[in-house]
């Protein structure tokens, strides 16, 4: 029998999953293949043969050596459905412990699926005992630019030891950035240049100018909202399209179809524009992260922030990595090239004031 959860939206990159309760996750699922109930759980094991998994708090564990002599498991677990269309430099990371019993006829399966489950591919398979615990780190091509991805982790044993996994992260490179950062820019007479991000492009701000030069044509294209903060100068006789795009279609193949909002400014200066320097003048705080993916090396910038502010970076596991307090509106510069690979969270602080970042480290 299958155990599932429908209506379930497409995740999207970067990909985590902690197990940190004692139930399947939301819009996770399992497929009993023997239909005895003897499935993965969630919280913590151990038993006489699979000895105690040496991963971080709850993890998913199916452990076939407590259901005792006589009785064969044979269960999938398979990860909601993951929208990767928009990134390519896929790569896939847990951490697990495979405890393989002599004599037993046990393995454990690593598969995927590009059409929502319909058909499976296996990425690898354990026979053996592993490190207690294992570190699973893959890139996978062909998950580049699939819409319809799901994981499966199957084990299959009788009366074998057991499989646990843990801290699942799967990351990969937009085609287009997440979000976009336009600072210290000038686009000059005669250039036509086209910038996109899949949710936000910034223009200027934190202390950065850009200048669209006389005679020049800007296009800006993001999946959300474009923003022009403090520092953006468009000369008179310069040409900028500004479009929220409603299909995907960012610069390499934008048509008018794809266009919800559009903003035209042709032949004006800043001080002509009176819905950006309005919006501009009524600014919030705003932190933004730049460039994401980094090596380990970005920028923190707090615009229109006042009094002391904390800035910290913590790991999927929780633990603080870096911790700084600042006391100004602009732009930090963070060095941090030693962090292993994976996905991390900038907390700002600000009074009454919080907010949290993605970023990806690779």
């Amino acid at each position: 029998y299958q155990i599932c959860l429908s209506l379930c939206a497409p995740s999207s990159l970067p990909f985590t999953e902690t197990f940190s309760g004692t139930t399947i996750p939301g819009c996770w699922s399992q497929v009993d293949h023997e239909g005895n109930g003897q499935i993965w759980q969630f919280g913590t094991t151990v038993s006489p043969n699979f000895e105690a998994p040496m991963l971080t708090g709850n993890y998913a564990y199916l452990n076939s050596d407590a259901y005792g002599t006589g009785n064969s498991q044979n269960v999938d677990l398979i990860s909601p459905t993951i929208d990767m269309s928009g990134f390519t430099d896929i790569t896939v990371q847990f951490n697990h412990f495979h405890r393989y019993w002599i004599d037993t006829d046990a393995y454990a399966t690593l598969s995927y699926s590009i059409n929502d489950g319909l058909t499976w591919t296996q990425i690898q398979q354990w026979t053996s005992t592993t490190t207690n615990p294992a570190a699973f780190n893959q890139s996978v091509p062909a998950l580049d630019g699939q819409s319809q991805v799901k994981l499966k982790w199957n084990y299959t044993a009788t009366w074998g030891g057991g499989w646990a996994i843990d801290d699942i992260s799967i990351t990969g490179t937009p085609t287009v950035p997440v979000d976009f950062d336009l600072t210290d820019e000038s686009v000059g007479n005669g250039e036509s240049v086209c910038y996109d991000a899949q949710n936000t492009i910034t223009v200027a701000g934190g202390g950065t100018s850009v200048v669209f030069s006389n005679g020049s044509v800007e296009t800006l294209i993001a999946g959300q909202s474009i923003q022009f903060l403090p520092g953006f100068h468009a000369e008179q006789g310069s040409t900028m399209n500004a479009y929220i795009t409603s299909t995907g279609a960012f610069c390499d193949n934008v048509t008018g179809n794809s266009i919800v909002a559009q903003n035209n400014y042709k032949s004006t200066e800043l001080s002509e524009m009176p819905d950006i320097k309005e919006s501009i003048e009524k600014e919030k705080k705003m932190v933004k992260v730049y460039p994401n993916p980094n090596n380990g090396r970005f920028t923190v910038a707090l615009i229109n922030f006042e009094g002391s502010s904390d800035i910290s970076i913590v790991n999927i596991l929780g633990t603080i990595v870096y911790n700084k307090s600042v006391t100004y509106t602009g732009s930090s510069k963070i060095e941090l090239s030693n962090l292993p690979n994976g996905l991390y969270f900038v907390n700002v602080k600000n009074g009454d004031y919080m907010t949290t970042n993605k970023i990806i480290v690779q």
